[in-house]
């Protein structure tokens, strides 16, 4: 299954963005608020990128239902393509 990105609202403490970034790179969400924060103060660009993440990456719940969809969607094409073997 592929990975994909997007933000978990249920688990952040914000918006969710870091909690999916630390489940897309499988790390403690932890560690990357805490660099999510070095970069707020150190570059001064950390608010502006942390706003477009969580304006611009979907709710976790988006995209389970996707992956949901087109997993479907794959099975029913595997069993259209199986019935034309006859």
């Amino acid at each position: 299954m592929e990975k994909r990105l997007y933000r978990d609202p249920k688990r952040g403490m914000i918006g969710g963005v870091c909690a999916g970034v630390a489940d897309y790179f499988d790390i403690d969400v932890s560690i990357v608020r805490v660099v999510w924060f070095i970069l707020l103060f150190a570059a001064s660009f950390g608010l502006l990128v942390y706003i477009a993440c969580w304006i611009a990456m979907p709710e976790k719940s988006q995209v389970a239902n996707v992956m949901r969809e087109e997993d479907v969607a794959v099975q029913m094409r595997h069993a259209r393509d199986a019935g034309t073997d006859d």
